[in-house]
């Protein structure tokens, strides 16, 4: 990075920390030290001080973000557990509720949180290794707020003590270093920092760069020790080969007091020292593959061993506690509000021909939008995107005539299904349309999709009223259809073609 980015709410600057975060002694010796000098006090600092460093770094240069926190994957039990060192917050940061900071910080304090592991899909480690890839382009900051209120993610306290404590929004960036060495690194920003500069392209680059940078950082003392053990292996070598030299140098010297003996039996010993070595090449080209062989057989094995023992590991259960029950109000708020919307749905449906058989997925919608109202797949965009593409995937494959039901079916649905997920507007209703359409033997299957649809409109302008009479509920949580981001992209489009479309006359003239 040319110039640190740094949040100016944050009031006084965080590029301006001295350096002396990082080598206090150097500074009061004024950095008169040698080189040496300062290779021998770095070779002094423990693998938890180099980590910390990174992360430190990280923090310091990025824009909005005001706390890092790094979890390492034990690939053993397949959980998240917190990197010894891994753990910064800016030093200007003003909690909103400095004791519940202090319950994640002070290990002292009789109510403190420990980072207890995290397994994926739970808690922001866990959550963020779920949702993003080691591949993504960019960043993707959430609320921390909707994490910690979406009835799917399994409660985490440490993760309601970060929202106490007044930390809003938050990303994580997997790494992968060597393919043996994997984690996630959070990066945590105020609830009023500014979205769209935390994604600035610079600022998302140096966050994912740097998350690398941690995940080498954390390794290192590994390939450290096995530096260390490489060298002495070769000093060793090296000896050996000193040795048989001066033997074989030994050996020369006693030949050359009897050469006329060694010259008379030179034909002799020259036709038994091909035929020796013609053994010995062919023994060890056979020793070698069947080295080879069992080497291969004893990595599968392994690898099949670990691989069997985390599965038994992760059926025994993550260790978290199921969510609380939803309280008696909230029930009756939720029975009453599905019993409404199914029963204009039901006479509705019932004056349109065959318009009952596609009733069932409005009780799995009920679910949602009653039930688990935060939810992401309980969303508009989800439940009227969702079912688009997953009936219009099963009205297709339909058409392939040549493929017999038993795998018609079940493939149109699975289609339906990896698509949904692929484009982020997963719906499990929608699934069960596809069920539906797929097996549906009536004709006009399109005229009931866009029934289908219209339902599903009706019932979730019903129930944003519904639910939002509640004052413990909010739906929607987002009105997000994707309409900014495509008119951007046209936006982007034409600004390009403009571009090319003025330069052209430039371009004849040349």
């Amino acid at each position: 990075m040319s110039t640190p980015m740094n949040d100016s709410s944050d009031g006084a600057s965080k590029a301006s920390t001295s350096e002396s975060e990082y080598f206090p002694h150097d500074l009061e010796r004024g950095m008169m030290g040698t080189n040496q000098d300062i290779c021998d006090e770095y070779n002094e600092i423990s693998n938890k001080d180099r980590l910390h460093i990174a992360v430190q770094d990280a923090g310091l240069n990025a824009f909005g973000v005001v706390a890092v926190d790094v979890w390492l994957l034990d690939e053993n039990d397949g959980k998240f557990v917190h990197a010894d060192g891994g753990w910064w917050r800016y030093k200007h940061f003003l909690p909103k509720s400095p004791h519940a900071l202090e319950r994640v910080e002070n290990s002292s304090l009789g109510d403190y949180v420990p980072a207890s592991p995290q397994i994926p899909g739970a808690g922001l480690a866990g959550y963020f290794w779920s949702l993003s890839s080691i591949n993504d382009t960019s960043c993707t900051w959430i609320d921390i707020h909707t994490i910690t209120s979406d009835p799917d993610q399994p409660p985490y306290l440490r993760t309601q003590i970060l929202e106490e404590a007044g930390f809003g929004k938050a990303t994580g960036v997997p790494f992968n270093i060597g393919g043996h060495h994997k984690g996630v690194v959070l990066y945590l920003a105020r609830p009023t920092a500014n979205t769209s500069a935390l994604m600035d392209e610079c600022n998302d680059s140096f966050l994912r760069f740097a998350a690398y940078n941690i995940g080498a950082t954390s390794i290192l003392n590994v390939f450290r020790k096995a530096c260390a053990e490489a060298r002495e292996r070769r000093t060793t070598k090296k000896f050996q080969n000193s040795v048989l030299k001066f033997s074989a140098f030994g050996a020369f010297l006693g030949r050359m007091n009897n050469p006329v003996d060694e010259v008379e039996e030179s034909p002799r010993k020259l036709s038994k020292w091909k035929s020796f070595q013609q053994s010995v090449s062919d023994s060890f080209r056979v020793g070698l593959s069947i080295h080879s062989i069992k080497k291969a057989l004893t990595s599968a094995k392994a690898k099949t061993s670990k691989r069997c023992s985390l599965l038994v590991t992760k059926s025994a259960g993550g260790g978290l506690k199921p969510p609380p029950a939803m309280h008696t109000r909230e029930t009756l708020w939720t029975f009453f509000g599905s019993l409404i919307s199914l029963l204009i749905l039901s006479r509705l449906l019932d004056t349109f021909n065959n318009g009952m058989k596609v009733l069932g997925p409005f009780g799995a919608l009920m679910t949602l939008l009653y039930g688990l109202t935060p939810a992401p797949a309980s969303q508009p965009r989800n439940a009227l995107y969702g079912q688009s593409v997953s009936i219009s995937i099963a009205l297709l494959v339909e058409t392939c005539t040549f493929l017999p039901d038993w795998f018609r079916v079940p493939f149109a649905v699975s289609l339906a299904i990896a698509a949904m997920s692929k484009l982020g507007i997963t719906h499990p209703p929608a699934g069960a349309s596809a069920v539906i359409f797929s097996t549906l033997d009536v004709e006009k299957k399109w005229s009931l999709f866009l029934l289908l649809l219209l339902g599903n409109a009706g019932v979730i302008l019903l129930a944003t009223l519904v639910n939002n009479l509640s004052c413990k509920r909010q739906y929607p949580i987002y009105w997000e259809f994707g309409v900014d981001r495509c008119v951007g992209w046209i936006k982007d489009h034409l600004r390009d073609n403009r571009k090319e479309l003025e330069s052209l006359p430039n371009k004849l003239i040349d």
